[in-house]
């Protein structure tokens, strides 16, 4: 899937680019697509350009944020002499963009969440640079991480206050979705197992031409190349980068996948988490049916996401079944239909109570029969 105009414009106009929050998986080159549009001019600023040069940071007025510098030890990290002068550095008066990298650090951890919090409502406050957020993880499974904290916490007290604050901060910021990256279709189909498990996400584009190369290596010494076995081989490869991009998703997009992943069927009536899977292209629609990017994603899901983990996951398909979701209406309109009988019809009641009696006394015999004809048949056999 391609990145939308709309997120494209509003990374470039001047008077909408003020603070960002940019949403891509792992693979879908959040950072160096920024980059890129900072070196093409394709981001305004207000009264002058944004200069990039990573081998100059004297003319550089752009500053790369990476939240991994955030000390991961000590109840007060800000403190931290290391990282006082990291955020020196990110508040640098000549700094026109602030690049914020790797949000989703840590997120399980309060004290760094409060060390992140802290940071950003600085930098707005301060109101002398543009902001731009990339996160693998979309801001509701952040502040799920909060809400977690909070309901673990015997003092719910300053979870509860830093959740109040992220939500007042996170409210400024327009939110953008990366797709992952998307290479260029091969013309030789001899490989086409391999291309379409290489096909997106930086980390397998890669790989690519050397997957193929090899490939073609033992052709031409007349080897049997199995292009399917190869592409197995990629995708324990890949296994650690899925395992990445499968924590970077909310639960329900997990629900969503594995269903999907399981019977190739999903629930029509997520839109929500349906439509920002396909934005994060981690579901494809080629030729109109809902496919998972390639087959070494599908396999993960279904094979190394652990027992426990899937478990829950399936238990959530089973609850959300039309069943379930019907089971409780029928049983109250059944039961309304008894007290109704019961109170304005007394003789059709009693009729169906002698009914439901009978078939219930007849239940065991009619059971023996089957089992007597059953075990006449064996013996015929």
């Amino acid at each position: 899937m391609r990145r939308s105009l709309l997120d494209d414009t509003i990374i470039g106009a001047a008077n909408l680019n003020k603070l960002i929050f940019i949403i891509g998986l792992p693979g879908s080159g959040k950072l160096s697509i920024i980059q890129e549009k900072i070196r093409n001019g394709d981001i305004q600023l207000e009264g002058g350009a944004l200069v990039y040069k990573e081998d100059n940071e004297g003319e550089r007025n752009v500053f790369v944020a990476d939240l991994i510098h955030i000390p991961d030890k000590g109840y007060n990290r800000e403190s931290d002499p290391i990282w006082i002068d990291y955020k020196a550095r990110t508040f640098a008066e000549k700094n026109k963009l602030i690049i914020v990298n790797h949000f989703e650090y840590n997120i399980q951890d309060a004290a760094t969440n409060r060390v992140k919090l802290n940071l950003l409502e600085s930098l707005m406050l301060a109101s002398k640079c543009k902001i731009i957020i990339l996160s693998t993880e979309h801001p509701v499974s952040f502040l799920d991480s909060i809400m977690e904290q909070i309901a673990d916490t015997a003092d719910a007290t300053a979870p509860g206050q830093d959740l109040e604050r992220w939500h007042v901060l996170l409210g400024h910021y327009r939110i953008v979705v990366f797709p992952l990256q998307r290479a260029t279709h091969l013309n030789d189909v001899d490989w086409d197992a391999i291309y379409k498990e290489t096909q997106q996400t930086h980390f397998l584009i890669k790989m690519r031409p050397y997957a193929i190369d090899i490939a073609k290596k033992l052709t031409q010494q007349h080897q049997k190349v199995d292009s399917d076995e190869l592409a197995f081989k990629l995708q324990i490869t890949a296994h650690y980068f899925y395992m990445y991009i499968w924590q970077s998703l909310t639960k329900e997009e997990k629900f969503l996948l594995y269903d999907l992943a399981e019977d190739n069927l999903v629930n029509s009536y997520n839109d929500y988490d349906l439509n920002m899977l396909l934005a994060k292209g981690i579901i494809i629609r080629p030729d109109g049916t809902l496919k998972i990017f390639n087959n070494g994603f599908r396999n993960f899901i279904l094979t190394a996401i652990g027992n426990s983990q899937a478990m829950k996951i399936r238990k959530n398909i089973k609850d959300s079944g039309n069943w379930n979701k019907l089971k409780n209406p029928l049983i109250i309109l059944v039961l309304a239909i008894l007290v109704f009988l019961l109170t304005s019809q007394q003789e059709v009641y009693s009729k169906m109570i002698s009914y439901a009696a009978a078939l219930t006394a007849g239940l065991p015999v009619i059971l023996k029969l089957f089992s007597f004809f059953g075990k006449s048949d064996q013996k015929n056999n």
